[in-house]
């Protein structure tokens, strides 16, 4: 039986794997660096290692980055720096579905697992955060998320100890993490439970931690960029229930879907009463602590992003949060019309974005870029020539200065 369940897993695994490689592959053969993973990371890990590891890149502490750019930078020759940074997206990419199947085993049914994995990798999964290190905190806020979920009664040591250290590397990497607290605390609150009390205590670390950076990038005049500008309440309203309702279930094109605009806010408190009645007919060591993670992370998001404007990248997570209650729904013992309403919003999501899994890639990720081995080969004829990186976007050329 455990050879079957392993077999089950494995496969799965290996299908993650090739609908990543398949998504992009050019990416995996033409290696590139992505925006500040290239022009910040790797160029100040390139002239001065031990200070820009601790460096504040983007307005906030990010472990992660840092120390695939500092691998990049001392250890292969620059011609494959940006393998190791694709690698190690590509790790990080992949941790979320390995702790799906290995630590909600005994929390989800095999196909509530499959169904979690699938959501994970298709909805909302943009070309902005796909395989480079900048954006891993949000792949790495949802390894959090679902540790949140599993079970934390009686577990051996190498679990507890690698639940620590992902929580760890997640919360040093981005603040989206950090908006978990207040889901790890309702879930400690409701379980009582040790190891559960010491991941709240790394959560509140790596909060300190970010609100120090945070504050002193603030207090340099770096990082903040127009963070704080308040378009106005209604406008933000109307950003959160389209960006973290509509694009989850019918993508960027919930106008054409749902026929009329108008139709969108409808839609979306539908979306939303259907969500917190599913949860109250499921497990409140679920519901609770979802309903509580959905909410603050895709708020706190909102309100942190440039412009209070949001975005892809901010949506993600909320996304996967919310269908992760969807699939807790398809339950067999769920009641029968909240799991026939999961079944179906489940449905259109995978539906849109999984037809549309390469197209969301543009324009963040696009075959016909600069190709790194060339830019190399140009710089070293030439050192004052800075080498091109992704992205090329009128008005936004990304390069690196490496002399």
């Amino acid at each position: 039986m455990k050879n079957r369940i392993f077999d089950w897993r494995l496969i799965v695994i290996t299908t993650v794997i090739f609908e990543t490689v398949y998504r992009a592959p050019y990416l995996f053969s033409s290696p590139r660096f992505w925006a500040e993973e290239g022009r910040y990371f790797y160029k100040g890990i390139y002239f001065v290692w031990y200070a820009a590891l601790f460096s504040p890149q983007q307005g906030y502490y990010s472990l992660f980055p840092n120390l695939a750019t500092l691998f990049a930078a001392r250890f292969p020759p620059l011609e494959y720096a940006p393998l190791i940074t694709t690698i190690a997206a590509f790790i990080a990419q992949l941790l979320p579905y390995i702790i799906i199947l290995y630590r909600l085993k005994n929390r989800l049914q095999p196909i509530q697992q499959i169904l979690f994995c699938i959501i994970t990798l298709f909805v909302v999964n943009t070309g902005e955060i796909w395989l480079n290190t900048i954006t891993t905190q949000f792949h790495l806020a949802v390894a959090a998320f679902i540790i949140l979920l599993a079970n934390h009664d009686e577990l051996n040591r190498y679990i507890t100890l690698s639940d620590r250290i992902v929580l760890t590397i997640s919360g040093l990497t981005g603040v989206i993490t950090c908006f978990l607290l207040p889901a790890f605390a309702i879930r400690w609150y409701l379980d009582k439970n040790k190891n559960l009390l010491i991941l709240n205590i790394i959560l509140i670390i790596s909060c300190i931690v970010q609100f120090c950076y945070i504050t002193y990038t603030a207090a340099l005049g770096n990082g903040t960029g127009n963070r704080f500008f308040f378009p106005g309440l209604a406008s933000i309203i109307e950003t959160w229930q389209v960006q973290f309702l509509l694009w989850p279930v019918f993508g960027s094109q919930w106008k054409e879907i749902l026929g009329a605009e108008l139709l969108g806010g409808s839609a979306a408190i539908s979306i939303l009463l259907i969500a917190f009645s599913t949860a109250t007919h499921i497990n409140r060591q679920y519901s609770i602590p979802i309903i509580i993670a959905f909410l603050t992370v895709s708020i706190l998001s909102l309100l942190g992003s440039l412009g209070m404007d949001g975005g892809w990248r901010y949506a993600y997570v909320p996304a996967v949060i919310l269908l992760s209650l969807f699939v807790i729904g398809t339950n067999k013992d769920t009641q029968k019309l909240y799991k026939i309403f999961s079944w179906v919003i489940i449905s259109l999501s995978v539906g849109f974005w999984a037809s549309n899994y390469r197209e969301a890639l543009k324009p963040w990720v696009v075959p016909d870029g600069p190709v790194w081995m060339e830019e190399v080969q140009m710089w070293r004829k030439n050192p004052n020539r800075p080498l091109q990186i992704y992205p090329q976007w009128e008005g936004a050329k990304w390069h690196i200065q490496l002399h």
